[in-house]
């Protein structure tokens, strides 16, 4: 029993019990529990809570056995077909998994579950130990509690796990523990006093999901105490529960109203409809649709959901968020309908105990809750929550001696899955899409071995489509004129993430170096389209501009999406192909609207600045205004700079700061055109006034060198060194500061105070910054050697 509390209340300390290392020792633990648990009571028999994530486990190691090409074909057509895409040939042999490595690995933490929930059952054969059983979750709860509480930061409040979602999960559970010990028959001051720490602390965590399953968990709570009571007990329940809840959410807004408003704000209808997490639904609906028969594979979702991708962007979801959808990806409908049918019965037979406590009811509340938020999240699937939830379902449940046998298979299990657990990572498909990308860049490989290889691990990792991507790359910098192999590794990355704008990218790229510029814009403008990235891609834009020679190229290579082409008006622009960055700008333009319209007049306002036309400069800054005032003064100040109306400019940059206040481009016109006029102490006040030495200004080093340099124009050498000086520590990135200011002391004759700065900036730079300094400083000390 004490090992049992102790494991489920450690688990969530390393980052939710995410590491390998973690769940080996958790699953050590738990199948010890079970081995004491066997031998303390030799005739006692398991509850009904470990099959379920038996059921897991077992399906999760059968998607690992090969089967003949023809069954696999029958059972899964949709994961033969990734199989046996191009250029991969079908298999005489393959798994149903469409990833036996991380199907293997996530054997461990069912397995562990399962040892627990059985080992609790075993256990917990008086009140006493069923008691302590129960509140498992709450001790961890507590734990977690005064981890976060200890070190308050609502940006921060998870305890030790990644996703605050997941502590509130826990929290929740434990609150609802507390309460139901609270209307039990001792200590309800203390037990009072738990419920309204880790309830403050489920709405600290800002957790949607997480406090409207606390809400659900009390309802069912208050209807499970109030069942067969008499009136005047079920009264004094309410009052208890409404005391504890109004309790927790004083404490909470105490702590934190504006954000806990801010949250309650989200809950709008208009911005559900747009919730990712929801969106997200949609495709994991549709992979589970694929797999219908028997899953993808457990582990293989962040695979496989990239085939049907609802949710723009790069984001990679590792699981689905809603835990019965999950299975269904996992293991297919039948098998997942079964781990939940037996889940419902173990809650049933425990629910419909006549001797239940308060503290068990509040359990079972606890698991009701825990429930209604895997809905809309995937707290089982992390350790930290699911241990203590085994525990405390296996305490509530009665023993059956027919499945007494079933518990030395769950034993020989146990090791079986660590070391697949520990497998599983040196086989993983980041490891082998690195390792491909590693023999891409070693010239010594022929591309015969490279392909070769690629086949091998894209065989490991059908549903990965950076293992497929890497080859691609690969092939393209040892062969440019021999495109199709490069070609088809891009075109089987695409097949399998549809809505990823890298491999059209590739693909771009290896039809440019070949000479084909026509078919290099087709898959530009592919690259660009659509909801496929949640940034545009810069290195896309530059290769449309590579592609493209005029206009009629430059719109053939990009999407009809104005915001996609002013990217590219930016790209043509830094590679000084003014002309045509000045075409493409004037006929995007009627079409743009909004933040693409802006973004396009202060190109044509930029552009006609290098142009040395002032007056079509303050056209377009005037058309700019209504959009962006404050890029629209930048130009506006920079137009009459060029006429020589240094005045009206800087009135102008005034008006623009009165209006957009910080605003750093207006602010550094303001002080450099002060600083040209010769009005040094205006350009310093205009300066001070910025407060662009803040550490969250947003100027960094650029802020110390213009300090710098009014302190050189007011003749302070000495205080302009030490500006460039922190600039120089600010930015251990660009050593031409560092190098600068050790020229600057060495030239003024102080070569020691060059070097000891040089010994102070170096250690701070990294790769060819770091090598300039040491250079640099080696130069130094050799000529002060005597």
């Amino acid at each position: 029993m004490v090992l049992l509390v102790a494991a489920s209340t450690l688990a969530a300390l390393p980052r939710g019990g995410v590491p390998p290392w973690a769940q080996a020792a958790a699953l050590a633990a738990s199948a010890l529990a079970l081995v004491l648990a066997l031998l303390a009571e030799p005739q006692g028999a398991p509850g009904l809570a470990f099959l379920a994530p038996g059921l897991v486990a077992l399906v999760a190691a059968l998607q690992c056995v090969p089967l003949p090409a023809a069954l696999l074909r029958f059972l899964a057509k949709t994961s033969w077909d990734l199989r046996a895409f191009p250029p991969l040939q079908p298999p005489a042999f393959a798994p149903l998994s469409l990833d036996q490595a991380a199907t293997l690995g996530a054997v461990a933490l069912p397995v562990a579950l399962a040892c627990a929930a059985a080992a609790a059952a075993l256990v917990a054969r008086g009140t006493r130990e069923r008691l302590w059983l129960c509140a498992a979750p709450l001790a961890a709860a507590l734990v977690q509690a005064a981890l976060a509480f200890s070190r308050f930061d609502l940006q921060r409040f998870a305890g030790t796990f990644v996703n605050r979602n997941h502590q509130a999960a826990l929290f929740s559970c434990g609150a609802l523990i507390a309460l139901g010990g609270a209307l039990g028959r001792s200590r309800r001051l203390l037990w009072g006093c738990a419920a309204v720490a880790c309830g403050a602390g489920t709405l600290l965590t800002l957790s949607r999901g997480g406090a409207l399953s606390l809400g659900f968990g009390a309802l069912f709570l208050l209807a499970l105490r109030t069942q067969k009571a008499r009136p005047a007990r079920a009264s004094l329940a309410l009052v208890v529960i409404l005391g504890i809840a109004a309790a927790a959410t004083c404490a909470a807004l105490w702590l934190s109203s504006d954000a806990l408003r801010a949250r309650v704000d989200e809950l709008a209808p208009s911005r559900l409809r747009t919730e990712v997490k929801l969106r997200s639904f949609v495709g994991a609906a549709q992979v589970a649709q694929d797999h219908l028969l028997v899953g993808a594979g457990r582990g293989v979702y962040p695979f496989v959901s990239e085939s049907h991708r609802s949710v723009p962007g790069e984001v990679t979801f590792y699981y689905v968020e809603n835990e019965p959808l999950q299975l269904a990806v996992d293991l297919g409908a039948p098998a997942a309908l079964a781990v939940l049918s037996l889940l419902l019965l173990a809650f049933w037979r425990g629910a419909r105990r006549g001797d239940l406590e308060g503290l068990e009811q509040g359990a079972l509340a606890g698991l009701v809750a825990l429930a209604a938020q895997n809905l809309v999240d995937f707290d089982l699937e992390l350790l930290g929550v699911a241990l203590p939830a085994a525990v405390a379902l296996g305490a509530l449940q009665t023993g059956s001696a027919r499945l007494r046998p079933a518990l030395v298979a769950l034993l020989v299990a146990a090791p079986l899955s660590a070391f697949a657990l520990f497998a599983a990572q040196k086989n993983s498909a980041e490891v082998e899409s690195s390792r491909l990308l590693a023999l891409g860049n070693d010239s010594s490989i022929s591309a015969d071995l490279l392909e070769q290889e690629a086949r091998a691990a894209a065989g490991r990792h059908p549903a990965d489509w950076l293992v497929s991507l890497a080859p691609a790359l690969g092939l393209y910098q040892r062969a440019p004129l021999r495109t199709g192999p490069a070609l088809a590794w891009a075109g089987r990355a695409m097949q399998l993430a549809p809505q990823a704008f890298r491999p059209h990218a590739v693909a771009a790229a290896i039809l440019l170096r070949a000479g084909h510029r026509s078919q290099a814009r087709v898959e530009t403008r592919l690259a660009l389209s659509g909801e496929r990235y949640s940034v545009l891609p810069w290195e896309v834009i530059g290769l449309a501009a590579r592609a493209s020679t005029g206009l009629d190229e430059l719109l053939e290579a990009t999407p009809d999406e104005p915001l996609v082409r002013a990217s590219l008006v930016g790209r043509l622009r830094t590679e000084r192909r003014l002309p045509e960055a000045v075409a493409l700008a004037q006929a995007v333009l009627a079409s743009g609207a909004g933040a693409a319209r802006a973004a396009l007049l202060g190109h044509l306002a930029a552009l006609a600045m290098e142009a040395h036309d002032a007056d079509a400069a303050q056209r377009w800054a005037a058309e700019l205004k209504p959009l962006d005032p404050c890029a629209s003064a930048r130009f506006r100040g920079s137009a009459l700079e060029a006429q020589r109306q240094s005045d009206e400019a800087e009135k102008e940059r005034l008006r623009g700061l009165a209006a957009c206040p910080g605003d750093r481009a207006l602010g550094e016109d303001l002080v450099r055109g002060r600083l040209l006029r010769g009005d040094a102490p205006g350009a310093l006040l205009s300066f001070d006034q910025l407060d662009a030495e803040r550490p969250d200004s947003g100027w960094a080093a650029d802020a110390h060198l213009l300090h710098a340099q009014l302190f050189e124009a007011l003749r302070r050498p000495a205080r302009a060194l030490a500006q460039r000086f922190l600039a120089a520590e600010l930015a251990p990135e660009r050593p031409d500061l560092a190098l600068d200011y050790a020229n600057r002391l060495a030239a003024a004759g102080d070569r020691a105070g060059a070097r000891e700065a040089l010994r102070r900036l170096a250690p701070r730079a990294q790769g060819v910054a770091r090598a300039l300094l040491d250079r640099r400083l080696a130069e130094l000390e050799l000529r002060a050697a005597p």
